[in-house]
């Protein structure tokens, strides 16, 4: 059994979170929650430096320690890692995300972030994410179900990931009950993010479409359209 830190950039209430920690027990180890008390998306890998950051121990019915932290979430794994007794952590799991962190994503995403300074401060990483579209239906069973496949490709010690590197999983979307068509270890997608901005009384608003983004095939963001569990090793560095 491993005992495992969970963080998030959702918010420690998000559906996401939750999802994560049932497959979790599910796959028989240990949870221990240390995530933002609000939503933190897109914060990329902020941390709050010298400003105090606050710490509350939620009470719980299921055993599953839960501390929310007024932070980002890099934040939460320092804080965790180097500071609550909560004892010594076999893995950190970031997610599950609310929208993919494929390509690019990862440097913007306040979930890669925390996978990434979970690795930088020497406990292997995984963060998990779920592509989103505007009909989506909030049903997370499929994608609880999706990450327990990736999950049990990770977690066990033979595929234990290296000390300068986290990993990147991205879950495809789910329509009719379909299963996605397997796991693919690949790479990053190396394209910018479609930007347009548009000027509305004297502020500009990005207006580009996640979807019109480049997908070269080969690398996460096609084969995630695809169908496919994305797993990408990303260097911290």
């Amino acid at each position: 059994m491993l005992r495992v830190l969970l963080c998030n950039d959702d918010g420690i209430d998000a559906p996401g979170l939750a999802t994560l920690i049932a497959v979790v027990r599910e796959l028989g180890h240990a949870p221990i929650v240390v995530a933002p008390r609000t939503q933190m998306s897109m914060c990329g890998h902020a941390i709050s430096g010298r400003d105090a950051v606050s710490v509350e121990l939620h009470a719980t019915t299921d055993g599953v320690p839960r501390y929310a932290v007024d932070g980002t979430p890099a934040d939460c794994v320092r804080v965790a890692l180097r500071h609550l007794p909560i004892g010594p952590v076999d893995r950190v799991i970031a997610g599950i995300n609310r929208g993919a962190n494929a390509g690019v994503d990862v440097y913007y995403s306040g979930t890669a972030a925390a996978a990434r300074e979970a690795a930088i401060l020497g406990v292997p990483a995984i963060a998990v994410s779920q592509l989103i579209r505007a009909d989506f239906d909030d049903d997370w069973t499929p994608p609880g179900r999706n990450a327990a496949l990736a999950l049990r490709e990770i977690l066990p010690e033979r595929a234990r990931p290296r000390g300068t590197t986290f990993v990147n999983v991205n879950l495809p979307e789910f329509r009719d009950g379909c299963a996605p068509r397997g796991l693919r270890w690949c790479d990053l997608t190396p394209a910018p993010l479609l930007i347009e901005y548009q000027d509305r009384a004297g502020a500009v608003r990005n207006t580009g479409s996640y979807f019109a983004r480049p997908a070269p095939a080969g690398y996460d963001f096609a084969l995630l359209l695809e169908g496919w569990i994305t797993l990408t090793r990303v260097a911290i560095f």
